[in-house]
């Protein structure tokens, strides 16, 4: 289950940081005018969305203090369950096994899209269409031709991102419309390597140390926040690390504790991993003389959403 973490101090409040956050993620890239827009809008939202009989808690901050954040009870599948249940009750219908292929377009105005089921393909008019089918990390060529080569071969967070082939995008676009944002940046996350569950995010690389795998060191690992760090830190990984892989060493006395090891990884997978952690106690020299049974490893790789 993914969280959908929101950055929210509260379902009736942003954080009040959220914007100035936001353009430093962003490397001051990004367009203030929205992401002020989207802080004035967020309570509305919530508001809607808990009307719907969702609720919302909040979560602490791994291991540290950090900026709050608010997430649903039951994670994302609890706004699909929601939303799907309160648009049927609404009398929308909602068509199963069909693909977009086409938007509609008459005299400069959207007019309806064509969707295909296996070879059938039918026109279906409306007064508005709305694109919300997601990024392009399903898509390989998309993945290769904006982020670069390695891009194509990076894991998913989650299943359903499977289906977030770009189609909407390549629709949208072969009509004319402008192309926004940074389509070099990706939400991407360190994960559990030995883990195939969804997301097994492990944010736990800050209070130790990170090595590649010749065991040498490449990582502040006091940088930042985990939220500051993790997208850039995942990208590391994945495109400038051999094997896109590497390993974080941690005290023993936070791997055995496992409320702080629950607080700061989704992976099921004890961190305990001796003959692992043997390995890479002697490989990265300067901590060689560290005895293997106060080290602990956990193994990284990046994933996007």
């Amino acid at each position: 289950m993914v969280p959908s973490n929101m950055r929210m101090a509260a379902p009736d409040r942003v954080e009040p940081n959220f914007v100035q956050d936001m353009l430093a993620a962003t490397q001051f890239r990004g367009d203030e005018t929205y992401f002020r827009r989207l802080a004035e809008n967020a309570p509305e939202t919530v508001a809607w969305i808990a009307s719907h009989g969702i609720s919302f808690i909040q979560p602490p901050y791994y291991l540290a203090k950090g900026p709050p954040r608010i997430q649903p009870v039951g994670g994302g599948a609890a706004f699909v369950r929601a939303l799907t249940r309160a648009a049927r009750e609404a009398g929308v219908a909602i068509l199963y096994q069909r693909t977009a292929e086409e938007l509609l377009v008459d005299n400069g105005q959207v007019t309806g899209v064509v969707v295909s089921a296996g070879t059938v393909r039918k026109p279906i008019h409306a007064d508005a269409i709305v694109l919300a089918c997601g990024g392009f990390q399903g898509d390989k060529g998309m993945m290769l031709q904006h982020f670069g080569r390695g891009a194509e071969t990076m894991r998913l967070i989650s299943p359903g991102t499977l289906l977030d082939t770009g189609d909407g995008i390549r629709m949208a676009l072969a009509i004319g419309a402008d192309r926004a944002g940074d389509w070099n940046g990706m939400h991407a996350e360190p994960v559990d390597a030995r883990d195939p569950k969804s997301a097994p995010v492990v944010l736990v690389y800050p209070y130790g140390i990170v090595v590649d795998r010749s065991g040498r060191r490449f990582f502040d690992e006091g940088g930042g926040l985990v939220h500051e760090t993790w997208e850039w830190f995942a990208r590391d990984i994945h495109f400038n690390r051999t094997g896109a892989i590497a390993y974080a060493i941690l005290d023993r006395r936070l791997c055995l504790n496992r409320f702080a090891w629950l607080m700061s990884c989704r992976s099921l997978r004890s961190p305990a991993a001796r003959a692992l952690a043997s390995i890479l106690v002697t490989a990265a020299g300067p901590v060689a003389s560290t005895p293997w049974r106060k080290t602990m490893a956990s193994c990284l790789l990046p994933r996007v959403n």
